[in-house]
């Protein structure tokens, strides 16, 4: 229960370090105005990844009920 709440954390540290990179990396495209495919490529990647980490989570919470029961 504790590793699966200390995973559950760890994973919330890794989105908001990659909502932050999004951010930069917005903030750079506005600045630079680079190529806005390549700011569509950066955005659904980051997207892939948000999506898989918020399976993960969902999976650890279920592993973390299924315990408690």
């Amino acid at each position: 229960m504790l590793t699966a709440g200390i995973e559950a954390l760890l994973g919330l540290v890794l989105l908001l370090d990659l909502v932050l990179l999004l951010g930069l990396v917005l903030l750079l495209d506005l600045v630079l105005l680079l190529d806005l495919v390549l700011l569509l490529d950066l955005m659904l990647l980051l997207g892939l990844v948000l999506l898989l980490i918020l399976m993960r989570l969902l999976v650890l919470v279920r592993l973390a009920r299924g315990k408690r029961t």
